[in-house]
């Protein structure tokens, strides 16, 4: 589940794998593991097609549902809607 202190972890380290995999808080660790920041990295990359317009409506609904199951609540999705996938990139 994404929830909005794991993505406040991530924008901590603005998206780069390398500051999370060694620069990473022990309390950080306790929160989030390898696989959620997969799972936001993902997110934000099917976010960054769709804003460009490169998404079909399947794939659209896709993500919607995808977010909704996958977010702890609608804010969580509106803050990853916030992130800029390029900036972490």
């Amino acid at each position: 589940m994404i929830t909005i202190a794991k993505i406040h972890i991530f924008k901590r380290h603005r998206g780069n794998l390398e500051s999370w995999n060694h620069g990473s808080l022990q309390k950080e660790r306790l929160i989030m593991d390898d696989e959620d920041w997969y799972s936001i990295e993902s997110l934000l990359q099917d976010l960054h097609v769709v804003n460009n317009g490169l998404a079909s409506d399947a794939f659209k609904e896709n993500l919607y549902a995808k977010l909704s199951t996958e977010c702890e609540n609608s804010e969580a999705i509106n803050l990853l809607k916030t992130l800029q996938y390029r900036n972490f990139a």
